[in-house]
């Protein structure tokens, strides 16, 4: 991180990093990935139960604390970006940390296999205390 911000990941050499511009205040440290994947949602029916029913998520909120940097999807190679930057947020300083809780619009398709996946790489907060899915339930 430089001044707040996610800065290009640079390789350590002779114990020293070169930075694409200037910075008063830099974090240096090890990339990860975190994701985490939900069970079956298992909910949202009228007749009780949406075991083996057909469902499809299509909006989740997420109750997040200090958190920024991630996406969202029905699977991992199937996700979009968290939006966490406000249009009346200068475009020259960082984002700033987000606390409350976060509608999105999901684009899960049709399937008895409804997930949600949350994840991220960038080097940045993170904690996620709770998912509130929107689900529509069909019988068979």
């Amino acid at each position: 991180l430089a001044d707040g911000a996610v800065h290009p990941a640079k390789t350590v050499a002779s114990g020293a990093i070169t930075l694409d511009y200037a910075a008063s205040k830099v974090v240096a440290g090890l990339p990860y990935t975190h994701t985490y994947q939900s069970l079956k949602w298992e909910a949202g029916s009228p007749i009780g139960t949406a075991q083996g029913q057909i469902k499809r998520i299509h909006g989740v909120t997420l109750m997040l604390l200090d958190a920024m940097g991630s996406q969202v999807g029905p699977a991992t190679d199937d996700t979009d970006v968290i939006p966490f930057r406000d249009v009346t947020d200068p475009m020259n300083t960082a984002v700033p940390l987000f606390t409350g809780e976060k509608f999105i619009l999901f684009d899960g398709d049709f399937a008895t296999d409804a997930r949600i996946v949350v994840t991220g790489s960038a080097p940045v907060p993170f904690t996620l205390l709770a998912i509130a899915p929107q689900i529509k339930t069909n019988p068979r």
